[in-house]
């Protein structure tokens, strides 16, 4: 004869003295809070520490978009160059770069900084300057 299977073999068989002396020692749940409180705090920290670095890269992210040339600005470079013919090989010239760099400003595929965006306002008077001599 082969013993039955109990289906609920996953149970403790001691169950019902383990109850009663829980029952006995003023049925206070100790040990399955303190693991709950610790996951607790540990999602708590977890979650404060995303938020921080949430908080950081949009400070980031603003603090990149406020150094950078204004779309005005760049419209104002855009009309500059088209306003006569050369005067983007004499910008890059002066500047020291890359034709592709300055017409990337123009179409707005490349960012530009204000420091930079400096620097070529300074790069387009003198290409003026030396518009005026010829």
């Amino acid at each position: 004869m082969s013993k039955a299977v109990n289906p609920n073999m996953h149970i403790k068989q001691n169950l019902n003295a383990e109850i009663e002396a829980w029952l006995a020692k003023g049925n206070a749940i100790t040990m399955i809070q303190s693991r709950f409180q610790a996951r607790r705090v540990e999602y708590s920290k977890k979650l404060k520490m995303m938020q921080l670095e949430d908080e950081h890269k949009q400070l980031k992210r603003q603090k990149r978009v406020d150094n950078q040339a204004t779309e005005e600005q760049i419209r104002v470079l855009g009309l500059w160059l088209d306003e006569q013919k050369g005067r983007a090989k004499a910008l890059v010239e002066v500047l020291g770069c890359a034709h592709s760099y300055i017409s990337q400003i123009k179409r707005f595929t490349r960012p530009c900084s204000k420091a930079r965006f400096e620097e070529i306002k300074q790069a387009m008077q003198l290409v003026e300057q030396g518009e005026k001599y010829h």
